[in-house]
This record gives C-alpha cells, sequence and structure tokens, in this order.
C-alpha cells in the first residue's frame, strides 16, 4: 500500500530558475502551463512604460496553428504588479513575474510556458 506520498521528479533545462505549474490552478483551468515546452517572455521596462498611466494593456493570442490573433484587454491597476495580476486573470494559463518588483536596470519580466496557445505582443 502506497503511504500517501507523491514523489516527483522534475528536471529544471534551463541556464536559470523558473516556477512550473505541474498540477494547474485557477488560472489555467485547461491545463496549459502543465508540461508546456514553449515559453514566452516579454520585457515591459520603464521608460517605454508609464505605468502610473496605463490602467488596460492588450495581449495578442491565438489557438496554435491559428492564422491570426485575437486581442484580450486586461486591467493594470496602474502598477507592474497589477500586470501581472491581470494577465492571470485571462484564465490562458499561469504568467510569473521574474522579479517581484521593478528594478530599472532589468526591467519587469513576465513569462509563461504554453502549447495550447501562442501569444504574441504586450501592447498598451
Amino acid at each position: 500500500m502506497l503511504d500517501g506520498k507523491i514523489i516527483l521528479n522534475v528536471t529544471n533545462n534551463l541556464a536559470f530558475d523558473v516556477q512550473v505549474s505541474l498540477f494547474g490552478s485557477t488560472s489555467d483551468p485547461q491545463a496549459s502551463n502543465v508540461g508546456a515546452f514553449t515559453q514566452y517572455w516579454w520585457d515591459i521596462a520603464y521608460p517605454l512604460l508609464d505605468i502610473a498611466n496605463v490602467s488596460t494593456m492588450y495581449l495578442e493570442y491565438k489557438p496554435v496553428g491559428a492564422a491570426t490573433f485575437s486581442i484580450a484587454p486586461f486591467n493594470t491597476n496602474n502598477n507592474y504588479l497589477g500586470i501581472w495580476q491581470g494577465l492571470n486573470n485571462l484564465n490562458f494559463g499561469i504568467f510569473w513575474n521574474q522579479f517581484p518588483t521593478f528594478i530599472p536596470s532589468v526591467g519587469y519580466q513576465i513569462y509563461t510556458s504554453n502549447d495550447k496557445l501562442e501569444f504574441g505582443n504586450i501592447s498598451w
């Protein structure tokens, strides 16, 4: 009989640490991130983005193989953390932020893994 433990053997083949979704979540109802190989990264950096004056941003997305992108608007609450929260409220999978706060020399990086949807630009 099993002792109630689940043993996971997870390997990170990247040159840096990343967060992953192993079981999905409420932000990922289709389990789009689970086992996904395709990564998407965005660097949303000041001075390009004056977040205090941007309350809505837009994410391009489409099912894998589709011809054209659709646009999904999301609320930012006029702060960098709001960008991350807004993306996760779209239910396109889980989006992570590389740094919890904006770092002027690095920017504000957001990423996700998804093999069911393709993502394009984030605009405002």
